[in-house]
């Protein structure tokens, strides 16, 4: 939905304030359905997982699209001092953003063959779907 300025003139406050609270009371219904869809695809997802697993298969054609597993390498930090000082100390501080920056965590094991002081690697596998 789109409104102009044109659109508007010659409304009245309380026009402009119902629309403004219609528009808000829906887009709230529409991300509690957003949420609603995205916790069903989380349940479809797992069981597509278990089929993969089931078929000793990475991926699986349908007339529908595919579905495939895509496994991803993920970093927490379990110590934050530890890994603040060795933060500190590397080279432009290229190691954090919001969490460790994977590039820099990926460079540095290739390099040392461990993790840096502080931090702990999970894989993460997660569903893709791809339309035919």
């Amino acid at each position: 939905m789109t409104v102009t300025i044109e659109e508007l003139e010659g409304m009245s406050a309380d026009e402009l304030t119902a629309l403004y609270v219609g528009l808000r009371d829906r887009k709230s219904e529409l991300e509690e359905t957003q949420k609603k869809i995205s916790a069903a695809m989380q349940v479809i997802e797992a069981k597509m997982l278990t089929v993969l697993e089931a078929a000793g298969a990475e991926s699986i054609a349908t007339e529908s699209g595919t579905f495939f597993v895509k496994e991803s390498v993920k970093y927490n930090v379990e110590d934050w001092d530890t890994f603040w000082a060795f933060a500190a100390q590397a080279e432009g501080g290229s190691f954090v953003t919001k969490s460790p920056r994977k590039a820099s965590v990926d460079e540095y094991v290739e390099a040392h063959g461990e993790l840096p002081p502080g931090l702990s690697v999970f894989s993460e596998r997660k569903i893709n779907v791809r339309r035919k």
